[in-house]
């Protein structure tokens, strides 16, 4: 498998961009986010920087799991960081999965099988493909770390992961190959770079749509909440208020950080 082509890559992207301000490429590392955090530590662009990992030894997933990141060059592992006052940092990770969403959909010949599983992970007909990882390091001022990993040619082996999971290679249309890394990436920059620009420059209203349609697709019955087995469909997904379901129209907006998980309610 060929390498990554950091130069050719950066060329894909735009110039006076807002995301990945500065592009890091690692052969092997333990984890693209522990990357961007020793970077940061050393007084790396604190307004937004890439690290790619070729290869991740011990990446982790949400909820202290460990994410399977596969051969070196074969799928996806990588953080992104950044720091605007006009974004807060909860919706950041939620901006990506839509444009995450997107850059999938854009291979796939049945878009309409992407999904978003609450509260960022990217599903294809109803197995998981990408996970999300967004924390913030000690320092605590404001620099948000977007970690990420999306299984492109390999799907983690079935006794490794307790969940279905599934990668884009299974999904191509006959005769196509799946994207490289460098292709896909830079697809999902691009992608996230103009929902960012949007969201901050013309409102929220296109993020808020596209991200309940993603999310409806994953649970179409509606939700419930499995702390007090609220549920009922969802209704509306408001960047400012937060998301709200229910089973008529007094249901209470619930705040984006009291919404820990979320079950999909079953037909």
């Amino acid at each position: 498998m060929t390498t990554f082509d950091l130069n050719r890559f950066e060329r894909q992207l735009v110039a006076k961009r807002w995301l990945a301000r500065q592009v890091h490429f690692f052969e092997s590392c333990k984890s693209s986010n522990e990357a961007a955090k020793q970077l940061l530590e050393g007084g790396g662009d604190r307004t937004s920087l890439l690290c790619i990992a070729w290869e991740q030894t011990g990446g982790r997933g949400r909820k202290a799991r460990d994410w399977w990141s596969g051969p070196a060059g074969a799928n996806l592992a990588v953080t992104l960081t950044f720091k605007d006052d006009r974004v807060r940092p909860e919706l950041l990770g939620l901006l990506g999965a839509v444009a995450l969403s997107q850059s999938v959909a854009w291979w796939t010949p049945q878009p309409e099988a992407v999904a978003i599983k609450w509260p960022n992970d990217i599903l294809l007909h109803g197995a998981k493909l990408c996970g999300f990882l967004g924390e913030q390091p000690a320092a605590g001022d404001g620099t948000l770390l977007l970690g990420f990993g999306c299984n492109l040619a390999v799907a983690p082996p079935a006794d490794l992961a307790p969940y279905p999971t599934t990668c884009l290679a299974d999904h191509m249309p006959a005769g196509q190959s799946c994207p490289s890394v460098e292709v896909f990436l830079a697809r999902w920059l691009w992608n996230f770079e103009s929902g960012l620009r949007r969201f901050v420059l013309r409102g929220p209203s296109d993020f808020e749509k596209a991200f309940l349609e993603n999310l409806q697709r994953w649970a179409p019955y509606g939700v419930q909440d499995p702390r007090d087995e609220r549920a009922g469909p969802l209704l509306e997904f408001s960047a400012s208020r937060g998301l709200r379901w229910g089973l008529d129209s007094t249901s209470e907006f619930h705040p984006l950080g009291w919404i820990p998980t979320l079950d999909p309610l079953q037909p």
